[in-house]
């Protein structure tokens, strides 16, 4: 078994060298390679405790034995950090440690004061090292979701910006610490469904880590190229906030709208006309900022009318045109050399997966069975 252990801290201690390297150029892997960290010492932990030795290092142990209730928040900054390239770590973010500084302390007064009273495990092992780990988990889900959310009101792609890798990874988290929640619990009420517990529930945390690291070696963030223009898409950009800035009408406020229902009215016609002669949506990056300085229409103006006159987020919104645009190119047999995707690929879609799952969506059909209609039709 020792070897399993010996194993895992070798490929751990590889992964955070190499994550240790990445930090100048991706700042999120400073809260990487702390997760990375406290496995290889709760490995080293678990070995000396098969070993006999756990009454040597009684201090290094009662560390250890806080450590759970680390994972839910550095993972939750971890998130915060790859989502948000502007991400900073503050002196408010201190307090979301409060629940593993309150286990740290439990965890030295059981080893070095008290011994098996049912209520301190309690709290010790249920509520501060797993339900707050838990909740920051949740947190980092909905955090995730928001992000998606934000894609999709900007962009009209979503390809190598989803970070769906991320959300796997919470996901995984989620489910072994629900598994670990419930073996504790278990054995507070001395029950016990496997033999050892702690080594089966240490063994599933070991490969969240290893994925965790694995995934954030092979993936970074690239929210931050999306949101640099070009020097001359920030002027472009500056000038039109600029002439705009003296059409302001009301206020930005919760639930009220930006513009009157004839200026709404003006913008969502002066857009369909871009739209429909210069086909934008062509180009498969085209996001909400390019769209605003193209139309000369502001980005929260722009976002406004398409939410309201459409009921459609942006993402949504373009690929409704690029179906559009795809039907019609069947519909008069041009590029008739082309494949499916290969049409998919002229309307401005970037992957097969999204080109599926946008035309399913919006016409309650796969494209085959859209050429197939289409051709019944014709003969």
């Amino acid at each position: 078994m020792e070897q399993l252990y010996f194993i895992t801290i070798a490929i751990t201690t590889l992964l955070f060298v190499l994550n240790i390297s990445k930090i100048k150029t991706h700042k999120e892997n400073i809260f990487l390679s702390v997760l990375l960290f406290i496995t290889i010492i709760g490995e080293l932990v678990i070995i000396l405790n098969f070993r006999g030795l756990s009454n040597r290092f009684l201090f290094l142990i009662s560390i250890v034995n806080a450590f759970p209730s680390l994972l839910g928040p550095i993972s939750f900054l971890y998130v915060k950090s790859v989502l948000n390239h502007k991400f900073k770590y503050s002196l408010r973010h201190n307090l979301i440690f409060v629940p593993f500084l309150i286990t740290l302390i439990l965890s030295f007064y059981v080893n070095y004061f008290v011994n098996n009273i049912l209520i301190i495990s309690i709290i010790l092992d249920i509520i501060l090292k797993n339900i707050s780990s838990f909740v920051f988990i949740v947190l980092s889900i909905f955090t995730i979701k928001k992000y998606r959310q934000n894609i999709l009101s900007k962009f009209s792609y979503t390809e190598n910006i989803d970070f769906k890798w991320l959300n796997y990874l919470i996901y995984t988290e989620l489910f072994v610490w629900i598994l670990y929640l419930l073996l504790i619990i278990l054995w507070v009420f001395d029950v016990s469904i496997i033999e050892s517990p702690e080594i089966f529930i240490n063994i599933c945390i070991s490969v969240f880590i290893f994925l965790i690291g694995f995934y954030g070696l092979r993936n970074t963030s690239v929210f931050s190229s999306l949101s640099v223009s070009s020097d001359k898409n920030l002027i472009e950009k500056e000038e039109v906030e600029q002439n705009l800035q003296h059409n302001k009408t009301t206020t930005i406020q919760q639930n009220k709208t930006l513009l009157k229902s004839e200026e709404l009215e003006n913008y969502f016609i002066k857009l369909t006309e871009y739209l429909e002669k210069e086909k934008p949506y062509l180009n498969e990056k085209l996001s909400l900022q390019d769209l605003s300085v193209q139309t000369k229409i502001h980005q929260r103006y722009l976002s406004e009318i398409i939410n309201l006159k459409t009921g459609m987020n942006f993402f949504d919104y373009i690929n409704s045109y690029r179906i559009n645009y795809f039907n019609k190119i069947l519909s008069s047999n041009q590029n008739q050399n082309f494949t499916l995707l290969g049409n998919a690929f002229e309307c401005g879609f970037g992957s097969k997966s999204s080109f599926n799952r946008a035309y399913k969506k919006h016409t309650g059909v796969t494209p085959s069975e859209f050429k197939k209609n289409l051709n019944s039709q014709k003969s």
